[in-house]
Parts: structure tokens; C-alpha cells; sequence
């Protein structure tokens, strides 16, 4: 599993901040335009230009590439406006998609559904901020990097969203930050897990920055468009060299005199790079590293283990018993949902009023504005349903006549403004009629069913929805089946999702002894309907009369509700007489950013807290001055990183050394050491079975360092860097140590 290094960390400050940055222009746009998809892609693209300018601009800040960042910064931004907008579009659809599904779940279910379904539209988000980045520098691989750890980003992003409430100013400042955190800190870490090979300064200007080699030819100089920019370095040409990258193998190549390149301290024109490998272009140490992984990463899998409740409850357990049917949103915030109440021997229970019943929304009271019985004449309700009769040939003979004979006096019954809609299906499904008032018509059509062919029962219900959908009112399926659904192209989730989306019931009729009981009844029950069975076709006309007068003489209960607040709405109704029901609807028009709430008075003072840490974190010193010699380990594990040479250093894999080299079977207890004597500085190996090494050659005795030297033992390597002499500012001549003048020029205050 990749690290978490430096360059992750700073990615994901830059992130957070680019985050910050966004939110308050988030919430003031949220508040003046109107709750829309449009709405929503535009809030993408304010998240997504922050996020992505500050993202894909630290690094130019940290070279001291100020037009570059401004450029990366505008290119981000814009990538990120467009990647933003269409992330957020495309998330939103996801989220709100699955949102009304997973409502219907309920409990711990429903709410880790939401929790996926808002991560999984961020992380649409993310994965077009993090591929907008490799477009930016034209590389494709940085592009999928991004994709992918764009996409863990947002994910992860929106889980820690929405642990947070929604309804609030700080829970979306939160909420932003941690998104662009996630995305900038997962975009390097997938980089760091699957780039094959990079370039680290490890001397001179720049020290501590790494440049992953993602194209065909990188280019290393101090042009600002080079891929390995070291500008400002002495003795760095504009482009000075190119590491070319040929069946996995990386060779460095200058095609051009007074470039020099040397690589492990001998001066080369082309030269295979090996892991480990120090390279030196003009005043600059570079260590070129293979990445020996394999492409993979510790991915973040997510193992959703879904336990499903086993009790379920019989319509007629219990003196009484009441059920949500149906949610209306049509006028949302004002929410109407019809009850059933029935009574033991499973008849509507009439003559309720508001008073007899409590109402809570996710723990707190609501109040109920209006509780009227839909069936009667003053406050009667059209119904709108739509009727779904199975013809195969098992209905063939008495079934047919039976269910004809059932289905024509249940229209019979339609009173003034209800419609229906008549679907028959076999192999597959034929609509007979759409949604009319006409009982004419609608008898005409079920006369003329003919039995023939098998069962595509989930089809046939996922179309009887789809009849009904969009129409104002009470909705409901009404659907008649003999047997195992053996045909059609969906399955029994995909025909209870679709329902349950549309917030209709389905009530279902098995007949005979080769019905499937438990897989009807849970379309019932998941969809807020009722499940019926008869052993014999004589017994249809009691049952469609039975589903009629409970749908004729449901409460129709109406509350307001607060616009913008958690995205799942879980209602609890209570009747006087103790009997509850419960279920849960998905906020209608909601945003992955949240309610928001109003903005404090210094909100806009964010951005600009956000553009000055963005730029403490990136401005870094880019090269290191020593008052004395100094080593810096650079590869292997030890006690410490740098060490200055005072007098004595002892390196070895004792602790008691200076330098304490662990988990190396290469080093030595007391591998070696480095001294200073008269001004210089000497390294000796003590007897080391491995040896130790100077540029590559095996240290025989005692050898002289010098500025830049590469020591390496076992699977370490360190940097030798002498001291920094003072120089003078007018001629550059050396200076005496505490010198008030220079000795070369005369020049004085110094």
C-alpha cells in the first residue's frame, strides 16, 4: 500500500483548501437560485474550479513558477468548472436515483443507502476534477490517476459528508474541505501506487520534490513547461536532457554539448537508468527510482453486508393496524401521504380526525395539518390505477372467466374522476389501454384478454408503474398472477425499485397453488401494498372489492416540512389507540451540498484565508544552506534524515551510532564513519563485509568527500553536502567566516 508521504499530504492541503475556498461562494449561489439540476451543476463547477485550481497549482508555487501556477490555476479552474459541472449533473442523477430507492429500505438499511448514495454521486464529482488534471499536462496517465483517485476521493468525501448534518453553514464548509481534501490526498496516493518511475532533488535548489515520469519523454531543464522543472537552478539549461521511457526501461539521453549530464558521477549522453541512480544536471542531484510494485493498489473496497430484517407483519395481526401507502411530493414542502387503518377483521376503520393521531419527522414532532378520509363525498380523491391481469396459458378455462368476470365489476365501481389503466401480460406485455376515466373502453379491453404463453410478471409490474407515473394523486398497481415468473427481462429488486421510486403501491393477487407467496408478498410489503391469495378463481371478486374499498377509504395526511434538511425523511405516525406505522420518503430536489443555512458576515473572508494557506503550504524553501559538512539519508531506514558533521559521525546498525541504519542486512553493527579534520571531511569504512561505497567505487581504507558525493551501503544511500561559504555580493568571492569586508573588493557592511 502506498505511503502517505510529504507530497500526499501537501496534495491533500491544497485540496481542503481549494475546498475552503469554494464554500462560500457555494452557499450564497445555493441560496439565490432555485433548487434545480442546472442549480447543481453550477455549484459542481464553483467546487470543481477551486478544488481543481488549487490542486493542480501548489506544485508551480513550490518551483517558484508563479505564471505557470497562474496558467495551471486558470486551466484547473476551467477544467474543473467543466469537469465540476458535468461530475455534479451526472452525481446528482445517481444520487437522487438511488436516494428514493433506498428510502423505502428503512432503519440502519435506508441510511447507509443514503450515506452510498451521496458518496457515490461525489465520487462522479471527483473522478472529473481528478481527470481534468491529466488533461492539464496532456498525459494520459495522469489522467486515469486521477480518474481513479478523483473517484476514491469523492467517495470516501461524501461518506464524511454526510456523517455531518446537512442543515447547517459549517457541516457544508466541513463537508467541502474534506471533499477536496479526499481528492487531492487520493489522486497522489494513486499516483504513488501505480506511477513507474520518478526523479527526486536530492541536493541543490528544489531539494524534497519529486517529479513522476508519466509520459513517452520527460523533460528535465528550467523551462517552466518542462516535466522535471528545476527552475532558477545554476548550470540548468532551459532543456537540458530527456528521459525517455521504451518498453518499461527508462534511459536518460542530451543530445546537445555544453549540457552536461552525468549519472553516478560519470558524464554519459545516453544512458539506461537503473533504481537508485543518481543523476546530476548542472548544480542539481537527482535520484531516479523504479517502482518496483506491482500495479496495484490496497483498493478500498467497500463490503456492504446488508442484513435484511426477518419479522414481517400480517395486515390483520392485532386489534387494528395502520400503513403508509404512499407519498405525494408533488407540493413539496407540503407533503401528503395516505394511511390505511384498518380494524381486526381487515375493513377501513372511518371517523379519525388529526387529533387522533401524532406525527414525528426523524425524531422531532410535526404538526398535522390535515387528516381527511379520501372516500368521502366532500373530500373525495380521484384514484388513479392501473390494472395488470396475467394471460398466460395456466390462466386458460375458469381462471380467465373469473378474473374478466372480477376485473369488469371492479371498474364497475370507478366513480367520478378515477381512471385506470389495463395491462395483460404473457411472454410479454401488452398495454390494453392507457390511464382513461372511460369504463366503457376499459371493459371492452378486458373482454378481449386471451390467455397464451408464459409469465413476465416483473415486467408487467415495472409497466403498470410506469402507467401511473407522474400523475398527481393516489396511485396504485393492481396486479393478478397464477404463477413463477419464467420470462421477461427484469428481476424482482428492479421491479420493486421501480415503485418504490415513484413512491406507488402495488397490491398483488396470487392465484392458485403454484404462486410464489413469499416473492408477492414482499412486492406488497416493500412497496406499501397489500398481498392477497385465493386457492381458487371464485374467490377474485371478494378480493378486487376488498383492494377497492381500502384504497377508497385511506386518510389523506397532510404536514409541512422543512425544504432543505437530511436528505432521508423518516416518519413515525401514531393513532390514538397505540397502533404505529413507519416509513420513509428521499428528499425531494436534493443537493450533494447540502441545506446550507445563511452565511456568516466574514464567510467571503474564507477564500482568501484559503489562497495564503494554500500558498504557505506550497512555498517550502527550495534549497538548504549548512554552516558545516552534512549528510542527508535519502534512501534506507534510519534514526534520522540529517545529520551535521561536527566532529564524528558513526553510521551503522547499532542504535548507539550517530546514524542508526535498521532493517538493512547489508549494514554493519559499525559499518563506517565521517569525520572533519582540518577543514575537510573524511569517510572511513570500518571492516564492513558489504563495504561502503562513493560514487559507485568501494571505499578501500579512508577517502576524501566532496560537495555532492553519493555514499551508499547495504540498500542506503546518503547525500554529502559541504558547507555554505559565505559569498560576497559584488564580485562573489569567498568571504572569511564572520568577515565585515570583503578581503578580494574591499566591499564593506557586509
Amino acid at each position: 500500500m502506498p505511503r502517505l508521504t510529504y507530497k500526499t499530504l501537501v496534495y491533500g492541503a491544497a485540496g481542503a483548501f481549494g475546498g475552503s475556498a469554494a464554500w462560500s461562494f457555494v452557499l450564497a449561489l445555493s441560496q439565490t437560485m432555485r433548487s434545480s439540476l442546472l442549480t447543481e451543476m453550477a455549484l459542481g463547477s464553483l467546487a470543481g474550479m477551486f478544488i481543481g485550481g488549487f490542486v493542480w497549482s501548489h506544485e508551480a508555487i513550490t518551483g517558484r513558477q508563479f505564471r505557470t501556477a497562474l496558467e495551471r490555476a486558470a486551466f484547473g479552474a476551467l477544467a474543473g468548472i467543466l469537469g465540476g459541472g458535468l461530475g455534479a449533473g451526472l452525481g446528482n442523477t445517481v444520487f437522487s436515483a438511488l436516494g428514493r430507492y433506498v428510502a423505502n429500505l428503512g432503519g440502519f438499511r435506508a441510511s447507509l443507502g443514503i450515506a452510498l448514495s451521496v458518496a457515490l454521486g461525489w465520487a462522479v464529482l471527483g473522478a472529473a476534477i481528478g481527470f481534468s488534471g491529466g488533461l492539464m499536462v496532456r498525459s494520459r496517465s495522469r489522467a486515469w490517476y486521477g480518474l481513479a483517485g478523483g473517484s476514491l476521493g469523492g467517495f470516501l468525501g461524501g461518506l464524511l459528508f454526510n456523517a455531518l448534518s446537512t442543515t447547517n453553514a459549517w457541516s457544508a464548509l466541513a463537508g467541502l474541505t474534506l471533499l477536496g481534501l479526499s481528492i487531492g490526498a487520493f489522486i497522489s496516493l494513486v499516483e504513488e501506487a501505480f506511477v513507474s518511475a520518478k526523479v527526486r532533488v536530492i541536493k541543490g535548489r528544489h531539494l524534497g520534490r519529486e517529479f513522476p515520469l508519466l509520459k513517452e519523454v520527460s523533460v528535465i531543464g528550467r523551462d517552466d513547461r518542462s516535466d522535471v522543472c528545476l527552475s532558477g537552478a545554476e548550470g540548468v539549461a532551459n532543456q537540458h536532457a530527456g528521459i525517455q521511457r521504451n518498453n518499461g526501461h527508462f534511459i536518460i539521453e542530451t543530445d546537445e554539448e555544453g549540457k552536461p549530464v552525468y549519472v553516478n558521477q560519470k558524464m554519459t549522453r545516453n544512458s539506461r537508468l537503473a533504481d537508485g541512480d543518481v543523476i546530476r544536471v548542472g548544480s542539481i542531484l537527482l535520484m531516479f527510482s523504479a517502482v518496483k510494485k506491482a500495479a496495484t493498489i490496497a483498493a478500498m473496497t467497500v463490503m456492504l453486508c446488508l442484513s435484511v430484517a426477518a419479522g414481517s407483519s400480517a395486515l390483520a395481526a392485532g386489534p387494528a393496524s395502520a400503513q403508509i401507502t404512499q407519498f405525494d411530493l408533488s407540493g413539496f414542502p407540503t407533503v401528503k401521504m395516505y394511511v390505511s387503518v384498518l380494524d381486526a377483521d381487515g375493513n377501513p376503520v372511518s371517523g379519525l380526525s388529526k387529533e387522533a393521531v401524532t406525527l414525528s419527522e426523524n425524531g422531532r414532532p410535526v404538526s398535522v395539518d390535515a387528516m381527511q378520509m379520501t372516500g368521502t363525498k366532500v373530500t373525495r380523491e380521484p384514484l388513479n390505477l392501473a390494472i395488470v391481469v396475467d394471460r398466460s396459458e395456466s390462466m386458460t378455462g375458469e381462471k380467465i372467466e373469473h378474473a374478466r368476470e372480477s376485473v369488469e365489476r371492479f371498474l364497475s365501481l370507478m366513480q367520478q374522476g378515477d381512471r385506470a389503466a389495463l395491462i395483460a401480460f404473457s411472454d410479454s406485455i401488452v398495454k390494453l389501454e392507457s390511464l382513461t376515466d372511460n369504463i366503457g373502453i376499459l371493459r371492452q379491453a378486458t373482454a378481449a384478454i386471451r390467455p397464451g404463453g408464459h409469465t413476465a410478471l416483473y415486467d408487467a409490474v415495472v409497466a403498470g408503474v410506469a402507467s401511473v407515473q407522474g400523475v398527481p394523486g393516489r396511485r396504485a398497481v393492481i396486479v393478478l398472477t397464477d404463477g413463477i415468473a419464467n420470462r421477461g427481462s427484469l428481476d424482482i429488486d428492479q421491479a420493486i425499485a421501480a415503485a418504490v421510486k415513484e413512491y406507488v403501491s402495488v397490491s398483488v393477487i396470487g392465484l392458485g397453488k403454484d404462486v410464489r407467496a413469499s416473492r408477492l408478498e414482499r412486492i406488497a410489503i416493500e412497496t406499501g401494498g397489500s398481498y392477497f391469495f385465493t386457492p381458487s378463481a371464485a374467490g377474485l371478486v371478494d378480493i378486487y372489492d376488498t383492494i377497492g374499498n381500502r384504497i377508497r377509504n385511506e386518510y389523506a395526511v397532510t404536514f409541512v416540512t422543512e425544504k432543505r434538511a437530511a436528505y432521508l425523511r423518516n416518519l413515525w405516525l401514531t393513532l390514538a389507540t397505540g397502533q404505529h406505522a413507519t416509513r420513509s420518503y428521499f428528499q425531494p430536489q436534493s443537493s450533494l451540498f447540502g441545506a446550507g443555512s445563511m452565511l456568516p458576515p466574514w464567510a467571503f473572508a474564507v477564500p482568501l484565508a484559503s489562497i495564503l494557506g494554500l500558498v504557505a503550504v506550497s512555498l517550502r524553501r527550495v534549497e538548504r544552506h549548512y554552516e558545516t559538512g552534512h549528510l542527508s539519508l535519502v534512501r534506507g531506514t534510519g534514526t534520522k534524515k540529517d545529520i551535521n558533521i561536527n566532529s564524528r559521525v558513526t553510521i551503522g546498525r547499532d542504535e548507539h551510532n550517530t546514524l542508526g541504519l535498521f532493517k538493512d542486512s547489508g549494514i554493519d553493527q559499525q559499518h563506517a564513519e565521517v569525520v572533519r579534520e582540518s577543514g575537510k571531511y573524511v569517510i572511513e569504512d570500518k571492516g564492513s563485509a558489504a563495504g561502503t561505497y562513493v560514487n559507485k567505487t568501494r571505499v578501500a581504507g579512508r577517502q576524501a568527500l566532496q560537495d555532492g558525493d553519493v555514499i551508499t551501503m547495504g540498500n542506503a544511500t546518503i547525500i554529502f553536502s559541504e558547507e555554505t561559504r559565505p559569498t560576497c555580493p559584488d564580485c562573489g568571492g569567498a568571504l572569511r567566516p564572520k568577515a565585515k569586508f570583503c578581503a578580494k573588493c574591499g566591499h564593506k557592511g557586509i
